[in-house]
C-alpha cells in the first residue's frame, strides 16, 4: 500500500484516533488526580565566607576551587555518613555550589523534597567543607606537605593498581569489573587532584596568606516549594494522550486489514461458485430472463 493510502486511510477515519485519544487521555487525567501526588522540592542555601588574613592574589581561583570541593565526593562522602539514607550520588545531584560575583561568599544549594532536609544538607556540607579547609590549614608545614606528597604517591600506586586490572578486564571483556574498576579508577584520579591542590596551597601558604573560610550565613528550612516544569498530573495526561493516539491509529490499520480480507473472501467466494467442475463458467439463462424450464 501507497503512502497516499494510508493518508486517505487515516483521514477518513480521524473520528476513531480522536475518540481513543480523547477516551483514554481522559481517563489519565482524571486517574492521575488520585494517584499522582504532587512533588514538591524545597531549595535551601548557605554562605561561606573566605575571610583573607594578609595578601592573597588568587582569591577568585581559590574560591571557584572550593566550590568544586563543596561538591566533591570528599565532601559529600563525610555528609553522606551523617545523613543515614541518603546517597553520595543523591546529595551530589541535588548541590550546586556557585560563587557570588563580586564578593567572598561561596553560595551551597540544596533542592529536596523536605525543606529541613534540604536545609540540613547544606549547612552540613558547608561545615564540612569549611572543616576540611582548617584541617588543611593544620597540616600547613614540612609535616604536613610530607603528608600530603606521601597520600598523592599512594594515590598514584593505586591508580596504577586500578588501571593494570582495568586492562585486564577489558581484554577479558568482563563487563562486571569494568564497571566497578572505573568508578574506583574516577574516584581515585578525583582524589589525586585534591591532594595535588592541597599541596599547592600548602606551599603557596608559606609566602602569602591564605584565607580561612567561615560559615557566614546558615541554611534555613524554605516555606515555599519550587515547582517542577512539568507535574506528575500533567505527565500521566500526556502519556495517555500519546498512547491513545497509538491505540487509535492501530485500531484503524487493524478494521482496514479486516475489512480487506473480508473482501478478499467474498470475492473468492463469489469466483468459485461460478466455476463448473471443467473449468468453464455456466450461465443460467432462464435466471436472466426470469423464465422457468
Amino acid at each position: 500500500m501507497s503512502t497516499t493510502y494510508y493518508r486517505n486511510l487515516f483521514l477518513r477515519q480521524w473520528w476513531l484516533i480522536a475518540a481513543c485519544v480523547f477516551g483514554i487521555g481522559a481517563g489519565a487525567f482524571i486517574t492521575s488526580r488520585f494517584i499522582a501526588t504532587p512533588a514538591s522540592s524545597y531549595l535551601s542555601s548557605a554562605l561561606v565566607e573566605a575571610d583573607v588574613n594578609g595578601s592573597f592574589t588568587d582569591l577568585t581561583g581559590y574560591l571557584a576551587t572550593e566550590a568544586r570541593l563543596a561538591t566533591s565526593t570528599r565532601i559529600t562522602a563525610a555528609v553522606a555518613t551523617s545523613n543515614p539514607g541518603t546517597t553520595v550520588g543523591q546529595i551530589g545531584t541535588e548541590t550546586t555550589a556557585t560563587v557570588i560575583t563580586g564578593t567572598h561568599l561561596i553560595q551551597i544549594s540544596v533542592t529536596d523534597t523536605h525543606a529541613d532536609h534540604a536545609a540540613k544538607l547544606a549547612n552540613d556540607i558547608a561545615n564540612a567543607l569549611v572543616s576540611q579547609q582548617q584541617q588543611d590549614a593544620q597540616q600547613r608545614g614540612a609535616q604536613g606537605l610530607q603528608q600530603i606528597q606521601s597520600q598523592i604517591n599512594n594515590t598514584q600506586n593505586q591508580i596504577n593498581q586500578v588501571t593494570e586490572n582495568l586492562n585486564r578486564a577489558l581484554q577479558s571483556n568482563n563487563q562486571g569489573q569494568i564497571s566497578d574498576l572505573e568508578a574506583q579508577l574516577s574516584s581515585l584520579r578525583e582524589q589525586h587532584t585534591l591532594l595535588q591542590f592541597t599541596l599547592a596551597q600548602m606551599q603557596l601558604s608559606q609566602s602569602q596568606g591564605v584565607p580561612n573560610l567561615v560559615l557566614a550565613e546558615p541554611a534555613q528550612p524554605s516555606t515555599a516549594p519550587t515547582r517542577a516544569l512539568i507535574s506528575p498530573s500533567a505527565k500521566l495526561t500526556l502519556a495517555g494522550i500519546i498512547l491513545g493516539f497509538a491505540i487509535g491509529l492501530a485500531l484503524v490499520l487493524l478494521l482496514d486489514l479486516i475489512a480487506r480480507r473480508n473482501d478478499i473472501a467474498a470475492s473468492l467466494q463469489a469466483v468459485s461458485t461460478t466455476e463448473t467442475p471443467g473449468g468453464g463458467q455456466h450461465t443460467n439463462m432462464a435466471s436472466r430472463t426470469g423464465k422457468t424450464p
